[in-house]
């Protein structure tokens, strides 16, 4: 049952090493879009 345990706690360490990763982009997206949303408003100019 060891092995199985082992297991499981890797997954489940996996999991949240990638949902950390997720959240990262996440607000990395979302600051973009805002600085993009900005910036347009302020020029009348979509950033590209």
């Amino acid at each position: 049952m060891s092995d199985l345990d082992d297991l499981v706690r890797r997954v489940e360490r996996q999991i949240a090493a990638n949902r950390t990763v997720l959240q990262a982009v996440h607000k990395q997206q979302m600051e973009r879009e805002y600085r993009n949303l900005t910036y347009e408003k302020q020029t009348g100019k979509p950033l590209v």
